[in-house]
């Protein structure tokens, strides 16, 4: 298992990155970084321009979580 497919919740957000940065690296850690923390808890990536979403993801920003409560935590705060 590759350490970003530990990342296995996702929460997909059209919440900007820099918003919720200070909180998570607060609550979470540090963020996964394949080389530099690669045992991170969290990271976000962007999905993309509109045309190349689709229906299922139709957010701007993907949220990857390694552990469930995390990802509920995060929910619970910025939803």
């Amino acid at each position: 298992m590759t350490p970003l497919t530990r990342l296995e919740y996702k929460i997909y957000s059209d919440i900007k990155p820099h918003v919720t940065y200070k909180w998570c690296i607060e609550q979470l850690g540090v963020r996964w970084d394949a080389f530099d923390n690669p045992d991170g808890r969290w990271s976000v990536f962007w999905v993309g321009p509109p045309g190349r979403r689709t229906e299922t993801n139709h957010k701007a920003y993907k949220y990857l979580f390694a552990r469930e409560q995390d990802a509920v935590m995060f929910t619970l705060r910025w939803s």
